[in-house]
C-alpha cells in the first residue's frame, strides 16, 4: 500500500528495456563472467589433484599409529595396530550385515559394547593369527566370491562387491582375506575341542548330586486296610453311616445306581391289521403327505430294522415298495402319536392347575419370606458387630458413663434385632413347609390323572393302540427290552428319556419309537438317585467308611507329631530356648519405647506446627486430626501392649522352630515311635531323579513325594510334618548326606543321551565361549594402553 493517496504506488512493473544489465549491483559479474568462470575451474582442478597428496604429506608429518594395547600369543608379545582395529571393524560391520561370504569366518557374540567389543575381538584374532603364520590363499578367496555371486545371481563378481557396499572389487578381496586368515585361525582353535566319551561323562556328572533321606511317615491308606482287616462293622452300621452322609457325599462314594421309573405307556403297534392311517384323515394326518427326506431319516435311524434276516450285512433297499409303506406307517404313527401326547398334557395340566396355582401362590410367599428373613439377618448381625465394638471401647475404658449407657442401649438393640430375625425364621420354615405341601399336593394330582382313560378316550373307536404300566420302578438299560418285561412292545433304544424325568405324574416330550410302533408315556413314580444293590454298595461304603477313619486319624497324628518333635527337639537345644523366652521382656519394652517415642514425636510435631502464625484453616484441620489420632493412640497403650506381646511370642515360636530343625535328625526316631511313625531311609539317589523316564512307575509314594517336592535339601536340612492329601500321608522329612554323583549312579540312557550329538554341541559351546572379548583377553594376556577404563588381565 502507498504511503501517499495522491501518489499511489504503480501495480505493473516498469517495461523490461529500462533494465541495464551491465550496471547496477550485478554488473561487474556480468561484464567479467568469462574469466570468473575459467578462474574458478582451473582452482578446482588444482584443489583435487593434489589433495589426496597434501593429505598424505601431512598425514605422514604429524599423525602416528595410536596405541592399542599388546598381546602374548607363544611367548611372544606383540603390539595390537589400528589396522588390525580397521578391519576388525569393517568385518564386524559387514559380518552383522552379511555381506561376508558365508562360512569364511566363525559368527561370535557380541558382548555389553556390541559392535566395539566385536570389533576388538576380530582386532585380537587377526594379530594373533598373523603371529602364528596364518596366510589366507586369494584362489580361495575368489573362489569363496565367486561362489557367493551365484548364490546371489549376481552378473559379476564387480556388481557383487557394490552391492555389498564395498568401493571395489579389490577392496571386498582384501577385506575377506583379513576374515578367512582369523576364520582359519578359529577352526584350528575350535578343532581342540574335547569331545571324547570322559568329558561327556565329566559333563554329564558337573554339578550333580545324589541325597540321602530319613522319613517318619504315617500312611493313611496302610492304617485304613488295618482297621479294614480288624473291622467288626455290621450292614446296618454301614447303612446308619451312610445315611448321615450328604448326596455329595454319596456321589463321591458312587454308591447311586442309575435312575428308574414306573411307567403308564399309551402304544400305537405296526403289525398287519394294526394301525390304520385312513382313520386319522379328518385329525392330525389331514393333508399330510411325508418326503422323501423325512423317510429316508427313519430309515437310516434305525438301520438294522431292515436287515435281511438270516444275514450279517444284508440289508432291505430303501427304494423296495413294502419298505417305502412301513417306513410311511412309522412317520404318520408318530405324528399321530406326537398329538394325543400334546393333548394328554393339556388335559393334564388343566386337572392339576388348581394345585399349581397353590405352587405358585406359595412360592411367592416363600420369596417375599426369605427376602424378609435375609434383611433381618443382616441387621441381627450388624447390631451383634456395633454391640461387640461398643464392649470393646468399654474394656478400655471401664469407669466412662456414656460409653456404659452406649453399651446398655447396643444390647437392646441387638436384642430386638434377634428377635425380629427369629420371628422372620420362624416365618420362613412355614412358608417352606407350606410350599413343600402344595408341591407334594400337586404331585399326588399329577399321579392321579387317569391317564389310560384319557387315553382310550382318544383313540377311541380306532384300531391297533393299547395301554401298558409297568410293574415297578425299571432302568434305562431294563426298558430298552420291553418284550422282556412282559408288555409286547418291542425294543426300545431311547429308554433313557424316560428315566430322565425326575418329577412323578410328568408326560413324556414326545413319543418314543420302539421295534413295534410308538409310544407316550407317563411317569408314575420316579428314583433319580437309587442306592445299588446291597452286594455292590457294601465294599463301596467300607472303603469310605474306613478310608475317612484314617484320613481323620492321620490329620491328628500330623498335628500331635508338630507338638512331639518340637517338644523333643527343644530339649535338644535349652540353653537356646531360655536364652528366646528370657529375652521375651526385654523385646516388648523395646517394641513399645520405640513405639512410644514415635507416637510422642508425633504428637509434638503436630502442636508445634499449629502453634505456627498464620497457618490455613486447611492445614490447621489436617494438623488438628493428626494430633486427635496420636493422641488417641498413645491412650490406647495396654491394647498396644497386648499386640507387641503377640507379635514377640510370635516371632520367638519361630525362631525356636527354626533352629529346632537343626535337631530334627537327632529325635526323629524317638518321636516317630512315640506316635507310631514308620521311619524309611531313602537313596542315596540322584536329586534329578524325578526326571528319569518311568519315575512314577518305579519308585514308591514315598520316595516320589520326596524327589518330587524335596530333592533340593541340603544336607541337614529338616522339614515337616507335612500333610499330604493327594498321597495321604504325614511326613517328617531329614536330608542325612548330599554327595556328588559318580558314573555308577548314571543309566546307560542318560549317558547315550547326553552323548548324542555331543561334538556338534560342543564344538557350538566352544564356539559361543572360546572368543568372547574375556575369554581372549585371558588367554592372550592383553594389555591394555595406559588410560583405557579396562583394567589389563
Amino acid at each position: 500500500m502507498s504511503t501517499n493517496p495522491e501518489n499511489p504506488q504503480a501495480n505493473e512493473p516498469p517495461p523490461e528495456e529500462s533494465f541495464d544489465e551491465l550496471t547496477g549491483v550485478y554488473g561487474f559479474f556480468r561484464r567479467h563472467q568469462k574469466k570468473l568462470l575459467y578462474t574458478a575451474g582451473l582452482f578446482t582442478l588444482l584443489t583435487f589433484s593434489i589433495t589426496g597428496s597434501l593429505q598424505g604429506l601431512v598425514g605422514g608429518m604429524f599423525s602416528k599409529d595410536i596405541e592399542r594395547g599388546s598381546i602374548e600369543v607363544n611367548g611372544t608379545r606383540a603390539d595390537l595396530t589400528s589396522e588390525d582395529y580397521d578391519y576388525g571393524t569393517l568385518i564386524a560391520r559387514h559380518l552383522g550385515n552379511r555381506t561376508l561370504p558365508p562360512g569364511v569366518i566363525l559368527p561370535v557374540s557380541a558382548g555389553e559394547g556390541g559392535d566395539n567389543e566385536l570389533a576388538e575381538v576380530f582386532a585380537i584374532l587377526r594379530r594373533a593369527a598373523i603371529i602364528e603364520g596364518f596366510e589366507p590363499s586369494m584362489a580361495e578367496v575368489e573362489r569363496s566370491i565367486q561362489a557367493t555371486r551365484e548364490l546371489y545371481q549376481v552378473e559379476s563378481a564387480a556388481k557383487l562387491a557394490n552391492r555389498f557396499g564395498f568401493a571395489s572389487l579389490a577392496e571386498m578381496n582384501r577385506l575377506v582375506a583379513e576374515a578367512m586368515r582369523i576364520g582359519m585361525y578359529q577352526r584350528l582353535q575350535v578343532l581342540a575341542a574335547d569331545t571324547s566319551d570322559a568329558e561327556v561323562m565329566r559333563q554329564v556328572l558337573r554339578d550333580e548330586h545324589k541325597a540321602t533321606y530319613r522319613v517318619a511317615v504315617f500312611d493313611a491308606e496302610k492304617r485304613q486296610e488295618e482297621l479294614q482287616a480288624a473291622s467288626e462293622l455290621s450292614d446296618e452300621d454301614l447303612n446308619t453311616w451312610l445315611a448321615e452322609q450328604t448326596d455329595a457325599e454319596k456321589r463321591r462314594m458312587n454308591v447311586f445306581d442309575l435312575p428308574r421309573v414306573k411307567l403308564r405307556i399309551g402304544a400305537v403297534l405296526l403289525g398287519e391289521g394294526q394301525f390304520d392311517a385312513s382313520q386319522w384323515q379328518e385329525g392330525p394326518l389331514k393333508d399330510f403327505d411325508a418326503s422323501e427326506d423325512q423317510l429316508r431319516s427313519y430309515y437310516d435311524s434305525d438301520r438294522d430294522r431292515w436287515k435281511v434276516e438270516g444275514t450279517e450285512d444284508e440289508y432291505r433297499e430303501f427304494e423296495d415298495e413294502a419298505v417305502q409303506q412301513e417306513l410311511l406307517a412309522m412317520v404318520q404313527a408318530e405324528r399321530v402319536m406326537n398329538d394325543l401326547n400334546e393333548q394328554l398334557k393339556a388335559r393334564l395340566a388343566e386337572e392339576v392347575k388348581p394345585f399349581s396355582d397353590k405352587v405358585a401362590e406359595a412360592q411367592n410367599d416363600f420369596d417375599s419370606a426369605n427376602a424378609s428373613r435375609n434383611q433381618t439377618l443382616q441387621e441381627k448381625l450388624q447390631k451383634e458387630k456395633a454391640l461387640v465394638m461398643k464392649e470393646a471401647e468399654l474394656a478400655e475404658k471401664p469407669d466412662d458413663a456414656d460409653l456404659k449407657a452406649a453399651v446398655e442401649t447396643a444390647k437392646a438393640e441387638a436384642q430386638a434385632a434377634k428377635d425380629a430375625d427369629f420371628a422372620e425364621e420362624q416365618r420362613l420354615t412355614q412358608m417352606q413347609q407350606g410350599l413343600d405341601n402344595a408341591r407334594a399336593d400337586e404331585t399326588r394330582a399329577r399321579v392321579g390323572f387317569d391317564f389310560a382313560a384319557e387315553f382310550n378316550k382318544l383313540v377311541e373307536g380306532k384300531t391297533g393302540f393299547v395301554v401298558k404300566e409297568t410293574a415297578e420302578l425299571h432302568t434305562a438299560e431294563q426298558l430298552a427290552d420291553l418284550d422282556e418285561l412282559g408288555l409286547g412292545l418291542g425294543t426300545w433304544s431311547t429308554a433313557n428319556a424316560a428315566t430322565a424325568i425326575r418329577d412323578a405324574g410328568s408326560i413324556g416330550y414326545g413319543p418314543g419309537r420302539t421295534s413295534k410302533g410308538a409310544i407316550i408315556y407317563q411317569v408314575v413314580e420316579a428314583d433319580p438317585q437309587p442306592l445299588k444293590p446291597w452286594e455292590e454298595l457294601k465294599p463301596l461304603v467300607e472303603e469310605a467308611y474306613w478310608s475317612k477313619k484314617a484320613n481323620d486319624e492321620v490329620v491328628e497324628k500330623d498335628k500331635a507329631m508338630k507338638e512331639t518333635i518340637l517338644r523333643l527337639a527343644k530339649e535338644q537345644m535349652p540353653d537356646f530356648v531360655k536364652e528366646k523366652e528370657d529375652s521375651r521382656q526385654s523385646r516388648i519394652d523395646e517394641q513399645l519405647t520405640e513405639w512410644e517415642q514415635e507416637v510422642e514425636a508425633a504428637i509434638a510435631k503436630a502442636e508445634k506446627m499449629l502453634a505456627t502464625p498464620n497457618l490455613g484453616d486447611k492445614a490447621r484441620t489436617a494438623w488438628q486430626s493428626t494430633l486427635d489420632a496420636k493422641k488417641n493412640e498413645l491412650a490406647g497403650k495396654d491394647s498396644k501392649r497386648k499386640s507387641v506381646e503377640a507379635l514377640v511370642d510370635q516371632d520367638i515360636k519361630n525362631e525356636i522352630g527354626a533352629e529346632a530343625l537343626k535337631h530334627y535328625a537327632a529325635v526323629l526316631d524317638a518321636a516317630a515311635a512315640e506316635l507310631g511313625y514308620e521311619v524309611r531311609e531313602i537313596g542315596p539317589l540322584p536329586q534329578k531323579l524325578s526326571s528319569r523316564p518311568r519315575f512314577e512307575d518305579s519308585h514308591d509314594k514315598v520316595t516320589r513325594y520326596v524327589f518330587r517336592f524335596q530333592s533340593e535339601m541340603e544336607e541337614g536340612d529338616a522339614v515337616g510334618p507335612i500333610y499330604d492329601r493327594s498321597s495321604r500321608m504325614s511326613q517328617v522329612i531329614v536330608c542325612t548326606k548330599v554327595e556328588p554323583l559318580t558314573p555308577a549312579d548314571i543309566t546307560r540312557r542318560e549317558f547315550q543321551r547326553r552323548r548324542n550329538n555331543f561334538a556338534t554341541l560342543q564344538m557350538y559351546n566352544v564356539q559361543a565361549t572360546a572368543f568372547t572379548p574375556d575369554a581372549l583377553a585371558e588367554r592372550y594376556r592383553l594389555v591394555k594402553p595406559v588410560g583405557e577404563l579396562v583394567e589389563p588381565q
